[in-house]
C-alpha cells in the first residue's frame, strides 16, 4: 500500500466529528477495514447518511432516487415511491483528520428506525439473480458461487438483528450467518427473527405479509424499473404491538437498478419471483 492509499484507508476508518455509525445497520459496509459506512448526525434521528459508491454504481443509485422523487416522475415509477425511504438529497462529509482527510459523498435518506423504540431489523436480498444486465461473465460466476441456493429460493438473508425482551438487548446475525443457511435454515432464521425471547411475534408476521401483498400488487403492474441485488429492509418495534407504524417494509439498495425506455417496458420477473417466494416462506411461519 502506497502513502496515498494508506491515508485514504485511514480516513475511511475514522468516523467524522459530529457523526456516529448507524447503530441499527445490519448489512453493507461499515466504518472498518478501510470502508465507508452508514452514519447519522449526533442527536439527529431523522435521517441516515449512506455512502455513495464508486462510479457507475453510486451514480446509478443517486440517479434512481432523483428520478423517483422528481416532480416529473411518471405514474408507474411513482407507484414505488412509498416503498422507498424518503430521499433528502446528497451531501459531502469530510472524513479523517489532518493528512488523511478526504471528502466523501453521502445520500441523505429517511431513518426507518427513527420512531421505533427497540428496532429488530432484517435485510433480505430479493430476486433469483443478483447481477444486472451489464455484469461480466466473471461477475456472474462470483455471484452464483456466493449463494447458489438463491437461484431457486429467490431471496437470501443478508443480515439481521433481533431485540430480546428477556435480555433487553440485541442478537446480531452477520452476512456470514446468512450465507451459511440452506433452504430449511432460512426458514429457521426467519422464525428466529420473530422470536423476542418470550413469544413468536405472529402479529408482526401478519402485518409484514399485508404490506408485502400490497408491494406485490405494485410489481404486478409496474414495468418500468428492474431491480438487481436490491434488498427489502424489514423493521418492527420489539416492544410495541404490530401496526402500520411499528412495522416497516422498505426497498433499499439501488446500485443495480435500471429504469427501462418506454419501448422496452416489461415486468421485473426476477424480483416478482423472489418476492413471491419470500411471501410463501413467511406464510409457513403462521
Amino acid at each position: 500500500m502506497n502513502a496515498v492509499d494508506s491515508r485514504s484507508a485511514a480516513a475511511r476508518c475514522c468516523v467524522p466529528d459530529g457523526y456516529e455509525p448507524l447503530p441499527h445497520q445490519v448489512a453493507g459496509h461499515q466504518f472498518s477495514n478501510g470502508k465507508f459506512g452508514m452514519l447519522r448526525r449526533r442527536g439527529d434521528r431523522s435521517a441516515v447518511l449512506k455512502p455513495i459508491q464508486k462510479y457507475p454504481k453510486g451514480a446509478r443509485e443517486v440517479e434512481f432516487y432523483q428520478r423517483l422523487f422528481s416532480s416529473q416522475c411518471g405514474p408507474e415509477l411513482r407507484s414505488l415511491q412509498c416503498w422507498v425511504p424518503r430521499y433528502y438529497g446528497v451531501t459531502d462529509v469530510v472524513v479523517g483528520h489532518g493528512m488523511a482527510e478526504e471528502k466523501q459523498g453521502f445520500l441523505l435518506l429517511e431513518d426507518q428506525a427513527a420512531r421505533l423504540h427497540c428496532a429488530s431489523v432484517l435485510d433480505v436480498k430479493i430476486g433469483r439473480r443478483c447481477w444486472d444486465t451489464e455484469a461480466s461473465a466473471q461477475k456472474i460466476e462470483v455471484e452464483l458461487s456466493k449463494y447458489p441456493q438463491q437461484e431457486s429460493l429467490g431471496y437470501r438473508i443478508s443480515a439481521m438483528r433481533v431485540y430480546d425482551q428477556t435480555k433487553n438487548d440485541y442478537e446480531q446475525y452477520s452476512k456470514h450467518y446468512g450465507l451459511s443457511l440452506d433452504g430449511s435454515g432460512v426458514l429457521r432464521a426467519l422464525r428466529l427473527f420473530f422470536w423476542n425471547g418470550k413469544e413468536e411475534r405472529r402479529d408482526v408476521i401478519r402485518q409484514i405479509l399485508s404490506q408485502l401483498h400490497d408491494l406485490m400488487a405494485v410489481f404486478q403492474t409496474q414495468s418500468v424499473a428492474h431491480f438487481y441485488s436490491s434488498s427489502l429492509l424489514i423493521l418492527y418495534d420489539g416492544v410495541q404491538p404490530a401496526s402500520a407504524s411499528t412495522v416497516r417494509v422498505k426497498m433499499i439498495d439501488f446500485a443495480h437498478t435500471f429504469v427501462l425506455p418506454l419501448a422496452k417496458k416489461e415486468r421485473d420477473e426476477n424480483y416478482i419471483y423472489g418476492l413471491s417466494h419470500f411471501i410463501d416462506g413467511l406464510r409457513t411461519l403462521l
